[in-house]
């Protein structure tokens, strides 16, 4: 069987993360792996829990260190062995040295011989070693963000032959990249295994509950991409009328797109905008602030503007950090200022047509969103509009559309505001020296 858990991801899922794994896990009567779909190689490693302990550093001295050494020789050696000395990269590489030579220690077995639950990503649930130490004595595989791994990869861990294969993801988001081929787009091989059994009728399980946004900022993204189905676990930590800024907001910015020299897109009046504005809400204690946009060449444009305001004093180095969409997914901050880019009059918007990408970019902040745009090219007259025109036209419903000079506005009533309920402490008079000023000002009366 194949359970699928459906939830936005990067959002906390208080119960499946802790309760309803145990649960699966009690009824493992072997090992449980849990896969991890991670891309880079860095993860691409198995961690195990066992207690195995390091060894004696004298049969490992006895073992030998050259190729001639007999196999009988090297099962020996990992029987008994070794303890390894030095710093960690020297450690590391000596560890390394035994492997290449045939003549290490069978850590990872003899971990995996010992380990209750396996955490390893898609890729390395198909290494040799692991599918000789782990082969029909898996339980439950757990996928997490099955929904940003193609089917071929979903497919490896099955070679272990588990009982139970749970796949955890949200197929509204950011799905897996395979190639930037159309072809490839029309024969599926983008869509995740999890996908592909959610349209064809699998029953799934959704987790409705959000931990992360602000009812205004999950209203849009709730309404429009689960069917308004979330549910705010979150509490408000003020009243709306008490804010300066509202939770969610769009800045129209009047500015036009820019080729850059790689063929990838900047606005430079829409990046000095969301700059200035950033460096302004750095001085309000909003909590941690992220810039997202959709195109690296307005990600380097929006660093190098922030570099100079740091130079010049205006903002603290590290106040505001910028990332990408792309890169962002399953973080989050406080404050999000997104950056739309697009602006031409044949209203051609690129990554803003792509509606998980989109999602992941208004589901990163918790307390306050603004959004940067040019809302007049972006803003399309038709029925039904689509997404980014769908965004604006609930912006306007909210009321929450402003200019540059009315963003600035509201962010100095916040400044003064916060000026007035700070009150600098009057230094304490002495009662004596109090006495003899009045008794001055009788006199000269």
């Amino acid at each position: 069987s194949a359970p699928l858990a459906f939830g936005m991801l990067g959002l906390p899922k208080k119960p499946l993360s802790q309760q309803d794994v145990k649960v699966l896990l009690s009824k493992t009567k072997d090992t449980g792996t849990c896969l991890d779909r991670q891309r880079t190689s860095r993860f691409d490693s198995v961690s195990v829990k066992s207690d195995s302990e390091s060894r004696s550093s004298d049969s490992e001295k006895s073992s030998g260190r050259g190729r001639s050494r007999s196999r009988s020789r090297t099962r020996n050696t990992r029987k008994s062995g070794f303890e390894l000395q030095g710093t960690l990269l020297e450690r590391a590489a000596e560890l390394a040295r035994f492997e290449r030579l045939g003549e290490g220690p069978d850590l990872q077995g003899d971990q995996l011989r010992a380990a209750h639950i396996v955490f390893c990503t898609l890729n390395c649930s198909g290494r040799p070693s692991v599918q000789r130490e782990l082969l029909c004595g898996v339980d439950t595989i757990l996928v997490d963000e099955a929904a940003q791994a193609v089917e071929a990869e979903t497919l490896i861990p099955l070679s272990l032959r588990p009982r139970q294969l749970v796949l955890i993801g949200d197929p509204m988001q950011l799905s897996a990249t395979v190639c930037h081929s159309s072809a490839a787009k029309r024969a599926l091989l983008c869509r995740s295994m999890m996908e592909r059994m959610m349209e064809d009728g699998q029953p799934y399980t959704m987790l409705k509950e959000q931990y992360r946004m602000h009812p205004e900022i999950s209203r849009f993204p709730s309404a429009r991409f689960y069917r308004g189905l979330l549910i705010d676990a979150t509490k408000e930590s003020c009243e709306v009328s008490r804010r300066a800024m509202p939770a969610f907001a769009v800045v129209d910015v009047m500015s036009k797109e820019e080729g850059g020299w790689n063929g990838d897109v900047q606005n430079p009046r829409e990046a000095h905008a969301l700059v200035r504005f950033a460096t302004r809400a750095a001085t309000l204690c909003l909590g941690t602030i992220v810039v997202i946009t959709f195109y690296s060449a307005q990600r380097s444009l929006i660093q190098r503007l922030l570099e100079l305001e740091r130079v010049e004093g205006r903002v603290a180095a590290g106040a505001v950090s910028v990332h990408t969409v792309d890169s962002f997914q399953g973080s989050e901050s406080d404050v999000v200022l997104l950056s739309f880019v697009r602006a031409n009059a044949a209203r051609r918007i690129g990554f803003l047509a792509e509606f998980r990408r989109l999602n992941v970019a208004l589901t990163r902040a918790k307390t306050m969103l603004v959004v940067f745009a040019n809302v007049s090219r972006l803003s399309v007259e038709g029925d039904p509009p689509d997404d980014v025109a769908a965004l604006f036209e609930d912006a306007f419903k909210r009321g929450t559309v402003m200019s540059e000079d009315q963003a600035t506005i509201l962010l100095l009533r916040k400044r003064l505001r916060r000026m007035k309920r700070v009150k600098p402490e009057r230094p304490a008079t002495p009662i004596r020296g109090r006495r003899k000023v009045r008794r001055k000002v009788l006199a000269a009366k």
